[in-house]
């Protein structure tokens, strides 16, 4: 996304050792023949591999993130692996997950009075955005043909979605995405069709817990925005998260004794509730 963004820009992605305490391993430089000093202005997976990206002349950061301490936090957003990525027009909807009427009811936008179902970093999109995103796979999970082949891609695909003759509806999948508008802000999390969109002229609604950096207003916005769908991964160590649940019934999570030691966990987090010494 940092090279569709910026494809002018020139970028220096350095690694550095996890345990160094030396800050000047993080000073401007200039490697021999280059006549502007690359300084520091982004992390890329920073706490995990140690990257930090380097820049010339001017931030690409501070554009999107503002305060120096998320552009090193939240700076590896930039960076993510993403394929299927598009630069389009659309109108779009920023709305806050948490927010509830006044009665307690669950209503992101309050703007347009309107729950579109969004959640902690999950956003919403239309069955426009869905396919330009070629984000409904078959039952094996698998796009069900080759959409660069014309010979394989159906008749129907890619008509509106009020189209009579439209024979796919929607797979209740989600996929991974990133987004921006460029200089502006930059978002992330997963993304699930909202067949309530289909019905209005907005493809995407995004809540504020997936704006990592700058938030715009809430409300309607139009813009042209480079998305994207993560395609890598790879496998660390974490603490058990909400994410945990959200990805994995419960019987897969304990193939591995996951909730067995959360149980355990519980139980003495429990037990210590009223003991300074157990606490301790």
């Amino acid at each position: 996304m940092l090279a569709a963004l910026h494809p002018t820009k020139k970028f220096c992605i350095g690694e550095i050792e996890k345990n160094e305490k030396n800050p000047q391993t993080l000073n401007a430089f200039k490697p021999s023949g280059v006549q502007d000093p690359f300084f520091l202005d982004l992390a890329s997976n920073s706490r995990t591999h140690g990257r930090f990206t380097f820049t010339q002349k001017s931030t690409i950061g501070k554009n999107y993130y503002g305060e120096d301490w998320k552009r090193i936090i939240y700076g590896s957003i930039l960076h993510t692996g993403c394929n299927r990525m598009f630069y389009q027009q659309m109108k779009y909807i920023i709305v806050d997950d948490e927010h509830r009427t006044t009665t307690g009811n669950p209503q992101d936008d309050p703007v347009n009075k309107t729950h579109w179902n969004t959640g902690d970093s999950h956003a919403k999109a239309s069955y426009r955005l869905m396919l330009l995103l070629e984000a409904f796979p078959d039952i094996e999970g698998e796009v069900p043909f080759d959409p660069t082949n014309p010979d394989e891609i159906p008749p129907d695909w890619g008509l509106e979605p009020d189209d009579p003759d439209l024979k796919h509806p929607p797979s209740n999948i989600s996929v991974q995405f990133r987004a921006s508008l460029r200089n502006e802000w930059v978002a992330k999390g997963t993304l699930s069709h909202n067949s309530a969109l289909d019905e209005t002229d907005y493809d995407l609604v995004i809540p504020l817990s997936s704006l990592k950096g700058n938030k715009p207003n809430l409300g309607n916005h139009e813009g042209k925005i480079v998305i994207g769908v993560v395609h890598e991964a790879e496998e660390r160590r974490a603490k058990p998260g909400w994410m945990l649940w959200q990805w994995f019934d419960f019987e897969t999570l304990e193939q591995d004794s996951i909730i067995s030691k959360l149980e355990e966990k519980c139980q003495n987090l429990a037990g210590a509730f009223n003991s300074i010494q157990n606490l301790a």
